[in-house]
C-alpha cells in the first residue's frame, strides 16, 4: 500500500506543472496564462464539490460489500484510467501532429511559435538535446526564485482546501454548515483565476498579478490570525477565506506560467519546471501540519505562518521582477551595440513589460 501511495504521488507531482509545460508547445507566451488558468481553475471548482461527492460515496458504500474508503478510491480513480488510455492515442505531441488540423493549419501553427525562437536554436534543437540549456537553468538564481514562490504558495495550497471545513466549523458553524460554506470561496477562486489569467496575458505581465494576490491572501490570513484580538465577527472571519483562496490559486497559476515563459528552449522550460516541482512540492510537507486540533478554535499559528509565506511570495516576485528588468535592459543595450543601424524602435518592449523580439529573447515581467 505504501509503494502504491508513493507511485500515486510521483504521477500526481508531475501532472500539475507538466500540463502547462505541454501547452507551451502549442501556445505563444502571451497566450499561455489563460490556457493554464483553465486547467488550474478546475482545482477550486472540484474542491467545491469534493466533500459532497465523498459524503455521498461513503454513505452509498455502507449498503455495499465494499468498504467505503475502497469504493471512494475506485469511483474517483477509474475515470482517470479511462481518460489516460484515450489521451494516449488522441492528444498530439505538437501542432505539427494535431489530427484535427489541416496540413496548412499545422504549418501555420508551427510557424507562429517559431517566431518566438531564433532560427539557430530551432536547428540546434532538431539535431540534439541541449544539455547546456539544462545546466544554465539549474545554475540560474532566477529559477530558484520562482521555485521559492511555488514552495511558499504550496504551503497554503495544500492546507486551506483540506482544512477549510474544520476552520469554518471552529468559527461557530455546525459540521453540515461548514461543509456547505467551504464551497463558495472555491467557486469565487474559480472565477478569479480565469479573470486574472486573462488580465495577465493582456498586460503581458506575470509578477504584478502574483504580488497582488499574494498580498491579498496575506491580509486575509493576518485578519484570521488576529481575529481574537480584533474581535472579528463570524461573518468577517468567513469572508477572509475568499481573498485567501482566490489569492493562492491565482498566484500558483501565474507562477507556473512565469517559469515557463522565461525559458526560450524546450530543454530550459522542462528543466525549470522540474526544478519548480522538486522544490515546490516540499511545501505540502509544511502545509499539511499547520492546523492541528490542539490549535483550535482560532488556529492562530497556522494562519500566521501562511501569512508569512504569502509575504515571502510577494518579496520573491518583486526581487525577480527587478532582476528581469535589469536583464532586459542589458539585452537591449547589447543588441544596440552589435547592430545599431537596425534599431527602428520595433523591439522596445525588451525593456519593461516584455515580449518576444526579433533577434533576441525578452524576459516576461
Amino acid at each position: 500500500m505504501l509503494i502504491f501511495r508513493i507511485l500515486l504521488g510521483v504521477s500526481e507531482a508531475a501532472f500539475g506543472p507538466g500540463v502547462p509545460f505541454y501547452m507551451s508547445f502549442f501556445f505563444k507566451r502571451n497566450e499561455l496564462a489563460f490556457r493554464t488558468g483553465l486547467f488550474i481553475s478546475a482545482a477550486p471548482l472540484a474542491s467545491s464539490f469534493a466533500s459532497v461527492l465523498a459524503f455521498a460515496i461513503v454513505n452509498f458504500g455502507k449498503n455495499t460489500a465494499i468498504e467505503s474508503w475502497r469504493l471512494l478510491f475506485i469511483i474517483e480513480g477509474f475515470p482517470s484510467i479511462v481518460v489516460a488510455v484515450w489521451a494516449w492515442y488522441v492528444i498530439p505531441d505538437s501542432p505539427s501532429t494535431s489530427p484535427w488540423l489541416s496540413s496548412r493549419e499545422r504549418r501555420i501553427a508551427t510557424l507562429r511559435l517559431r517566431k518566438q525562437t531564433n532560427a539557430s536554436q530551432v536547428h540546434t534543437r532538431a539535431k540534439r538535446f541541449d544539455w547546456t540549456a539544462v545546466r544554465n537553468t539549474l545554475c540560474d538564481p532566477k529559477s530558484y526564485l520562482t521555485a521559492g514562490c511555488f514552495f511558499s504558495l504550496n504551503v497554503a495550497f495544500s492546507s486551506m482546501p483540506v482544512f477549510a471545513p474544520i476552520i469554518i466549523q471552529n468559527m461557530g458553524y455546525s459540521v453540515i454548515q461548514a461543509q456547505g460554506l467551504a464551497a463558495p470561496p472555491h467557486l469565487f477562486a474559480f472565477v478569479v483565476v480565469l479573470v486574472t489569467s486573462v488580465i495577465s496575458d493582456r498586460l503581458q505581465s506575470r509578477s504584478l498579478p502574483i504580488i497582488f494576490h499574494a498580498l491579498s491572501a496575506m491580509v486575509g490570513y493576518m485578519l484570521l490570525a488576529l481575529a481574537p484580538r480584533l474581535h472579528l465577527s463570524i461573518i468577517a472571519q468567513y469572508l477572509c477565506l475568499f481573498p485567501i483562496t482566490a489569492g493562492f490559486f491565482s498566484a500558483v497559476t501565474t507562477v507556473i506560467v512565469w517559469t515557463i515563459n522565461n525559458q526560450q528552449s524546450e530543454e530550459g522550460r522542462g528543466s525549470n519546471v522540474a526544478l519548480l516541482n522538486i522544490i515546490g512540492q516540499l511545501g505540502p510537507l509544511v502545509g499539511t501540519r499547520l492546523y492541528p486540533d490542539s490549535d483550535a478554535p482560532f488556529f492562530t499559528k497556522g494562519h500566521g505562518l501562511c501569512a508569512g509565506f504569502m509575504a515571502l511570495v510577494a518579496v520573491l516576485a518583486t526581487v525577480l521582477r527587478l532582476l528581469l528588468v535589469r536583464a532586459n535592459t542589458s539585452l537591449h543595450v547589447a543588441r544596440l551595440s552589435s547592430s545599431p543601424q537596425k534599431d527602428d524602435g520595433a523591439d522596445r518592449p525588451l525593456v519593461g513589460v516584455s515580449g518576444p523580439a526579433v533577434g533576441g529573447f525578452a524576459y516576461m515581467l
